[in-house]
């Protein structure tokens, strides 16, 4: 499963200011996991895929909490470091760009 349980990230809130303009903030209220954002979503069961419940992804995230999970994930950043796969992500291509 894709879904990020335990990580919490930023979630934009659009404010509109005295001249007009739209001006992105990230409010304090707004820090959450992508499944708790998930959830203030009305109509929820609509967004997930067809045979996944949103009781089933509750359970999910409450199996294991959130420092078993970053352990979970350190672990995995290892195995991978150490078994010399290389994602095409995760490279940086160093060469410097011709000028013309």
């Amino acid at each position: 499963m894709c879904l990020n349980f335990h990580r919490p990230g930023h979630f934009v809130a659009d404010q509109i200011d005295a001249k007009g303009k739209i001006r992105k903030t990230y409010p304090h209220d707004r820090i959450m996991t992508p499944w708790e954002r998930l959830k203030t979503i009305p109509n929820d069961p609509a967004c997930l895929i067809p045979g996944i419940d949103p009781q089933s992804l509750e359970d999910e995230a409450r199996a294991i909490g959130d420092n078993e999970a970053a352990n979970q994930v350190q672990q995995a950043g290892k195995r991978l470091k150490t078994s010399g796969r290389i994602f095409p992500y995760l490279v940086v291509s160093h060469r410097k760009h011709a000028s013309g």
